[in-house]
């Protein structure tokens, strides 16, 4: 445990100390040069890794398939996008090492892309992206973690009001998990404008309509190619308490700092809110949905874009500083504690692949 704790550690440091100096490495302001540098020591821990997350092995075993040139069922329900990804890395080397190194570089990419077109404050973000668990739930779902990647950057354009780029986004995402489609409706959804009544109104009834949701959810879901679920060991309810704590505190947190007077006349945070309200409901949905923490891939990253947002809205320093700590321990506390006594992620112990 103490190896884990000195490899992750040296990765948060490491990380976020580039994102603050990338521009006296490199030299140059390019965001894609800065982006690249500062996803390089994330992904190189993620693919140095063995057996860490869920399904490593599963998607060890997809790789060495191509590589042998067999197909076997695992293989023939994989999106196209995917696919191809997995034939090139198997063509350029047989190493899985190589193969997790690019999906790494994918999701850690885009993930770090889309701090540095939105947020406000980069390094905290960043910081954000590790403390809140967001990095090392990428050990598990490799497909839907790469889609959900893409995912966040469709954020961006959601807040320009971009529906071209979004639309375009999120095709690209479902090339690696047609989950990602579900993303569609979001864009329009953001364009409601809530209150605290009319929030609490809608949580609430989807709180008490759960059964009813849950029977029609699963009615539609045999039409589609997850009917598999309906009898798996998987499509079981399971409750993401940190999950609904997290968005709630967050949510309300927003409705006190993004709808006093000066945010209230910026589009920009009446959308920030409107989505953290959406984000608050999706998190909701684990006390009747099973699959729903799969659902929230797409979403909970968000909140490395609100909170600092949120902070950002603030005009006097000290408070500030007080919510900024606030969050940092709370995620520390939180997801501290589900990684080293729970097994949160798989993560810890970290296996190295080397050794």
């Amino acid at each position: 445990m103490e190896y884990s704790l000195i490899v992750y550690f040296f990765l948060i440091v490491t990380t976020c100390a580039i994102s603050v100096f990338r521009y006296k490495i490199i030299r140059i302001s390019s965001t894609t040069a800065s982006v690249l540098l500062s996803a390089l020591i994330p992904s190189l821990i993620s693919a140095c890794r063995y057996g860490n997350g869920a399904d490593y092995f599963l998607y060890e075993r997809i790789f060495n398939t191509f590589c042998n040139g067999d197909i076997f069922f695992e293989v023939k329900s994989l999106e196209v996008g995917f696919m191809l990804l997995t034939m090139c890395c198997s063509a350029i080397s047989e190493s899985p090492f190589f193969f997790f190194l690019i999906c790494a570089l994918l999701i850690n990419y885009f993930f770090i892309w889309g701090i540095y077109k939105m947020s406000p404050n980069v390094l905290f973000s960043i910081l954000l992206f590790f403390i809140t668990g967001t990095f090392f739930d990428t050990f598990n779902g490799l497909r839907q973690y790469i889609a959900a990647s893409i995912v966040f950057c469709s954020y961006k354009f959601i807040i320009e009001r971009n529906r071209k780029n979004f639309i375009l986004t999120i095709i690209a995402a479902s090339l690696f998990h047609y989950s990602a489609l579900i993303m569609v409706p979001f864009y329009y959804l953001s364009k409601f404008r809530f209150n605290f009544c009319k929030a609490c109104i809608l949580l609430i009834s989807e709180a008490v309509a759960g059964t009813t949701l849950y029977s029609i959810i699963t009615y539609f879901l045999q039409y589609t190619r997850y009917s598999y679920f309906l009898t798996s060991v998987e499509y079981k309810i399971d409750i993401t308490i940190g999950s609904i704590l997290y968005t709630s505190v967050i949510t309300l947190i927003a409705f006190i700092y993004l709808n006093n007077c000066h945010c209230r006349q910026d589009a920009t945070y009446k959308t920030f809110l409107s989505l953290q309200v959406i984000i608050c409901a999706i998190s909701i949905t684990s006390l009747f949905l099973p699959l729903s923490s799969r659902l929230q891939y797409y979403f909970l990253p968000f909140e490395i874009i609100i909170i600092p947002k949120i902070i950002s809205s603030i005009r006097k320093a000290g408070n500030k500083i007080i919510l900024a700590s606030f969050f940092i321990f709370l995620y520390l506390g939180i997801v501290g504690t589900g990684m080293l006594f729970y097994g949160w992620f798989g993560a810890i112990p970290y296996k190295f692949y080397f050794g």
